[in-house]
């Protein structure tokens, strides 16, 4: 029988890694991430899409995810090499990781679409018999968001692996969280959502509302999340091993 995800104990144990590893995960992250700030004020203040936009986004991949694979080989494996290189570097485990950070957002924008069309015409057909409503809002936002929410914890767990060199098949990593879809849900995708929705009245105070450029306290906010988020991420993906561990041995 698998055992529960423990969402406590890897909150926990993200606190521990975050307190110990500060400072490694913070130099890793910081140069990659200014060079997507830099890279959004570009997209934001351009009026067209000339071929160089097109161009920039291949360094704008490859940053997004050395920020991601320099935090998971932190926590999960103590290389130092992505801190001793301020976060830039190559190998084929990179590679690896953009491959699969591409199929799983394109998994996730076709699921996206299947929910919304139909949790669209659904909302267009209370709204011909009931008008408008709040507690209809919330409630279709919540038939949309649950699902895709429980998709997105559940493959996100093939990132960390191929991050360290996890070279399992997507289908055993999917498997590592059988049973422990929601449980995912509460340490990898919840954190995202709070997260979000704390920093609207910021960006609210500081008079943020058109969205034009990129102040410091989204850059901030930016790096923030991405060690919050994908160290949890890695804390979650390494206790998942750990209670499949018996299972596979008894195989």
């Amino acid at each position: 029988m698998r055992q529960e995800l423990d969402v406590l104990q890897v909150w926990s144990v993200f606190y521990q890694e975050i307190s110990e590893k500060w400072w490694l995960l913070l130099k890793s992250i910081v140069l990659p991430s200014l060079i997507l700030a830099m890279l959004d004020i570009f997209f934001l203040s351009s009026t067209d899409a000339p071929p160089i936009g097109v161009i920039l986004w291949v360094p704008y991949l490859v940053c997004v995810a050395l920020i991601a694979i320099s935090c998971h080989r932190i926590i999960l494996t103590d290389k130092t090499q992505a801190a001793d290189s301020w976060g830039f570097y190559w190998d084929a485990d990179v590679g690896r990781y953009i491959l699969a950070l591409i199929g799983t957002s394109l998994l996730l924008m076709l699921v996206a679409i299947i929910l919304i069309l139909p949790v669209l015409f659904l909302a267009f057909l209370l709204a011909l018999v009931v008008g408008d409503s709040m507690v209809l809002t919330v409630g279709l936002s919540i038939a949309m968001l649950a699902p895709l929410s429980y998709l997105m914890a559940r493959i996100s767990i093939v990132l960390p692996a191929r991050a360290v060199g996890d070279k399992s098949s997507f289908e055993t990593l999917i498997r590592l969280s059988v049973n422990n879809g929601w449980r995912l849900v509460l340490t990898t995708v919840v954190p995202i959502y709070v997260m979000g929705f704390a920093y609207i009245p910021i960006e609210q105070w500081l008079g943020r509302q058109d969205g034009s450029g990129l102040l410091l306290p989204d850059y901030l906010y930016f790096v923030f999340t991405s060690l919050v988020t994908i160290s949890l991420l890695s804390c979650s993906y390494r206790r998942l091993l750990e209670i499949n561990q018996p299972m596979a041995e008894s195989e």
